[in-house]
């Protein structure tokens, strides 16, 4: 039986900072409905990391 941890070796390679990572989230249609309209030459997943990273830049504590 296998313990967590890592999941490296056995030809599994380790995650690098430039890889993406796949999750899935649930949102409201009327909010993804706003989005689509708003942004609808982007998708879904680019516009919530640009907003992550704007978020994050504008609270990081110095």
């Amino acid at each position: 039986m296998t313990k967590g941890g890592k999941r490296e070796g056995s030809g599994r390679k380790a995650l690098g900072k430039d890889k993406r990572i796949s999750r899935s989230i649930t949102i409201k249609r009327e909010l993804l409905d706003e989005v689509e309209n708003k942004f609808n030459e982007k998708k879904l997943s680019y516009v919530i990391e640009d907003a992550l990273i704007e978020y994050i830049k504008k609270n990081k504590k110095e």
